[in-house]
């Protein structure tokens, strides 16, 4: 198993959204697609989807895919 595999293993390994990320994006117009490459468990990716951004996810990590498709 890939080491970035082993750390996600852990639920919400990496914590909470970045606020200053969020906070930009908060002013953004939010007919915006982002795409979120290394998305991880997707602390920023699902938060920004349900601020009404169309986000695309993607990580090389199956472990965190499965996470995010959940």
């Amino acid at each position: 198993m890939p080491i970035y595999d082993q750390y996600n293993q852990h639920d919400k390994y990496f914590g909470q959204p970045y606020p200053e990320l969020i906070a930009h994006l908060k002013r953004q117009d939010k007919a915006a697609s982002i795409l979120d490459v290394g998305c991880g468990q997707s602390r920023d990716t699902l938060t920004l989807g349900r601020l009404g951004f169309k986000v695309l996810g993607t990580d090389v990590s199956s472990v965190v895919i499965e996470q995010l498709n959940e």
